[in-house]
C-alpha cells in the first residue's frame, strides 16, 4: 500500500470529496467543506491517487469539534480490510501526536482486535429510515407514545428556513463555537444539504429546534436546542414521518436520552483522549480571562 502524508495546503479538495462520496463508508463529516467549517485545516494520510484518505489533526480538537466529527477516520473506495485499517492507524499514530480523535464504526473491529486500550468507547445513536413510519413508531418508548397521543397539534407551530443568525440568536455558547455553526450551516444550505426544523409552543412560548445535514439519504443532527419536551418529541416524530420509507438513517449522535425515547439503535465508535486535552483547556481558559482583563482596562 502506498500511503503518504500530505499537508493541508497540498490536498486536492475535488479528489478528496470524490473519495468520501464514493467510499464504502462515506459520510458528510469527511467532506472537505464540512471539515473546513469545523476545524478549518488538517493534514492527511492518502493512499495512491486518493483511493483512501484520512484526516489528521494539526492541533488539539476541542470537544465541541469532536462532537461534530464523530464519523471520521479512514475513508476508502477499496475494501476496508483489517490490514488497510491498521496500516492507516499505525501511520496516524506516528503523525498525529496522539491528539484527540474519533474513529468511525468501520474502524472499530480492527482496532478492538488489536486491544488498543487507550481508547474511550462511545455510542452513536441512529434510527433506520428504511421502514414504514408505523414500524418506526412501534419502537417508541411507551411514555413517548403517551405524550404524542395527548398533544393538541393546533397548540404548536412547525417552521423552518431560518437564517443561521436567527437559529442561534438566543443560544448561549461561545462566539468561537457559534462561528463554527455559522460556517457549517451556511455551507450546508448552499449545497441544499441543510434542513432546519423548529417546533414552537404557542402557549408556553417554549420551543425545540434542530439542524440536520443530509448525505446520501442520511440525516445527521448537527445542532439541537430544546426547552420543551413536547416540542422536541413532535420535532423528531415529524422528521421520522417525513423521511420514513427511504433508504437512509437519521443520526442522533450521542444523545442517549433522546435515543431511548424513540427506540434508536446504536453503533460504537472509539475516541482517543489526548493527554494534552486538560492542559489545553486550562491554558485556553487562562488566555481568555487574560484578554478579557486587558479589554476591560
Amino acid at each position: 500500500m502506498d500511503i503518504r502524508f500530505v499537508p493541508f495546503e497540498e490536498i486536492d479538495k475535488n479528489k478528496w470529496n470524490g473519495t468520501v462520496h464514493f467510499a464504502r463508508n462515506g459520510n458528510v463529516c469527511g467532506y472537505y467543506w464540512y471539515l473546513r467549517s469545523v476545524i478549518k485545516e488538517w493534514d492527511a494520510l492518502i493512499e495512491g491517487d486518493y483511493q483512501s484518505v484520512m484526516p489528521l489533526p494539526r492541533y488539539e480538537w476541542p470537544s465541541f469539534a469532536l462532537d461534530l466529527l464523530t464519523g471520521i477516520g479512514l475513508y476508502s473506495v477499496n475494501p476496508l480490510s483489517e490490514n488497510r485499517i491498521l496500516a492507516f492507524y499505525n501511520l496516524w499514530e506516528k503523525n498525529s501526536h496522539h491528539l484527540s480523535y474519533s474513529f468511525n464504526e468501520f474502524m472499530v473491529p480492527a482496532l478492538v482486535s488489536k486491544k488498543y486500550h487507550s481508547f474511550i468507547s462511545t455510542q452513536i445513536c441512529f434510527i433506520d429510515l428504511n421502514q414504514s413510519y408505523k414500524s418506526i413508531y412501534e419502537n417508541y418508548h411507551p411514555e413517548t407514545k403517551k405524550i404524542l397521543s395527548a398533544i393538541v397539534m393546533p397548540d404548536y407551530e412547525i417552521s423552518g428556513q431560518e437564517k443561521p443568525e436567527i437559529i442561534l440568536k438566543n443560544i448561549r455558547m461561545s462566539s468561537e463555537n457559534k462561528n463554527i455553526y455559522y460556517r457549517l450551516f451556511y455551507n450546508a444550505i448552499q449545497r441544499n444539504a441543510g434542513i432546519y426544523t423548529k417546533v414552537y409552543n404557542l402557549y408556553s412560548k417554549k420551543y425545540a429546534s434542530a439542524f440536520f445535514v443530509s448525505h446520501t439519504n442520511n440525516l445527521n443532527r448537527t445542532f439541537a436546542y430544546s426547552n420543551d419536551e413536547q416540542s422536541e418529541i413532535i420535532l423528531i416524530d415529524t422528521i421520522l414521518k417525513t423521511y420514513s420509507g427511504k433508504d437512509g438513517k437519521i443520526i442522533l449522535g450521542k444523545d442517549l436520552r433522546l435515543a431511548e425515547k424513540f427506540g434508536a439503535e446504536n453503533v460504537m465508535i472509539l475516541q482517543n483522549q489526548s493527554s494534552f486535552t486538560g492542559i489545553y483547556i486550562k491554558l485556553k481558559g487562562m488566555l481568555k480571562r487574560l484578554f478579557e482583563v486587558q479589554d476591560s482596562k
